[in-house]
């Protein structure tokens, strides 16, 4: 059979019509999918123990509320962009504002390393193992990560992976903000590590798994396999 590639608008025309009745099938994975992520996120909330017994301190130390802050910035812009990408009139200039948070947040972590290197030296790049870090902001950015799709879909059809991008850094920010009411990392660097590295790798590998899904050919009006 000869396959042809579609044009903007046939494309555009068999995505609205896709979407005028959602399959009941496709809402019972959606539920399913939605009520299997917020049991991870109970579980992976309840594992991470009593809060911190210094919190009460520390709600008044610029040095934890500032970079705890510009991380709960992510999510927050990076949800705002794509309720605002919600509209097929939407500006692509909201994905400035996650963007425009990441770029904060990794300031006033790099701030916070050269601040700790003048007062500590070396001991700034002392690591300790964390590893409930990262399968934390694994496990609730994924259950986040599922609701939040679920929620702003016209944006993922309208912007693809960049949406998708968003979405991914915005759920893994949240867990990864959280974790500092519950335990402290040391310097700024292991921050960087267990945290930053963590976030980032889970939207790249999240946004190569949407670019490879939204990149199959079209032909005769369906995604082939």
């Amino acid at each position: 059979m000869l396959k042809r590639q579609l044009s903007t608008e046939e494309l555009i025309e068999i995505l609205v019509s896709q979407n005028r009745a959602i399959p009941s099938r496709t809402m019972a994975i959606q539920g399913l999918l939605l009520g299997l992520g917020g049991m991870a996120a109970v579980y992976f909330i309840l594992s991470l123990g009593p809060a911190r017994t210094d919190l009460r301190m520390l709600t008044a130390d610029p040095p934890f509320l500032i970079p705890v802050a510009t991380s709960a910035l992510i999510w927050l812009t990076g949800v705002a962009a794509l309720f605002f990408l919600r509209a097929p009139q939407g500006s692509g200039r909201w994905l400035l504002l996650p963007i425009g948070a990441t770029v904060l947040w990794l300031a006033v972590e790099i701030a916070g390393v050269i601040a700790d290197l003048s007062s500590d030296g070396s001991a700034a790049f002392a690591f300790a193992s964390s590893p409930e870090c990262p399968l934390a902001i694994i496990g609730l950015g994924a259950a986040a990560l599922l609701a939040l799709l679920f929620f702003v879909r016209d944006a993922v059809r309208l912007w693809k992976v960049p949406a998708i991008g968003v979405a991914a850094a915005a759920a893994a920010s949240l867990p990864a903000s959280l974790l500092n009411l519950f335990h402290s990392l040391d310097t700024a660097a292991m921050v960087l590590l267990w945290h930053g590295v963590t976030v980032g790798t889970m939207t790249a590998t999240v946004m190569l798994v949407a670019r490879r899904r939204f990149r199959r050919p079209i032909a005769d009006g369906r995604v082939s396999p």
